[in-house]
């Protein structure tokens, strides 16, 4: 069972407040400015009522070449990206990061790092123009559970073996605030109750992964 092989690398207790948790709002924002500022990923992470923000996510500085890539949608999906999870007050908590894609049939791992850089995780996409299947491991490379999907349908299983843990489902959700409707994505998120906390870091930041691999 690899439930239990991701140690607890968060350095605030708030951040297992927020993993005590099983249901949260994920919301894709838009940004409003000149198209070269709009091509960077921008995620918040909310309880599930939609009022409280829980994590945001900020992205370094694009250079110029990244930002003309972003912009068209033929090369959107080869761009590497870094995107850190923060509490509301600043205080950074994980990341993700990968690197330059080349072709549609390879895409570099996904890493998931805590807030002091150690790897905790990594997600790897199998290839499919219709269904949608990952894997994610350790920080050693063993298996720890897969997600499958269907990029028409969005809806996401987070499995064991058979077992479902978790589920991401895209909609306003049947507690989410009709304010996160509108120009912006967003996805519901399910965590079962015994999933422990570790476990639950690396889901929140493969839901956010998955949703930058859907816009690619």
């Amino acid at each position: 069972n690899g439930r239990d092989r991701v140690p607890l690398h968060y350095g605030h207790i708030a951040m297992q407040t927020i993993l005590n948790n099983t249901q949260f709002a994920v919301r894709q924002n838009q940004k409003d400015g000149i198209f070269l500022t709009a091509a960077a990923l921008s995620y918040d992470v909310l309880e599930p009522a939609g009022q409280q923000s829980l994590l945001n996510t900020t992205e370094p500085k694009l250079n110029w070449y990244v930002k003309l890539c972003r912009i068209d949608r033929r090369y959107r999906g080869y761009t590497p990206f870094h995107l850190t999870f923060a509490k509301p007050d600043g205080a950074p908590v994980m990341s993700i990061k990968r690197g330059w894609a080349y072709g549609s049939m390879y895409r570099p791992a996904i890493e998931i790092r805590d807030a002091g850089g150690t790897l905790i995780g990594t997600l790897k996409q199998a290839f499919s123009p219709i269904h949608a299947r990952f894997d994610a491991l350790d920080a050693h490379g063993k298996p720890l559970f897969s997600v499958k999907g269907d990029w028409a349908d969005w809806d996401f299983k987070f499995l064991q073996g058979e077992r479902q843990i978790a589920f991401l489902t895209k909609g306003s959700g049947e507690r989410l605030l009709t304010e996160l409707a509108s120009t912006r994505d967003n996805y519901s998120l399910q965590i079962n109750d015994d999933v422990p906390a570790p476990l639950r870091q690396l889901i929140l930041a493969i839901a956010v992964a998955v949703d930058i691999s859907r816009n690619e």
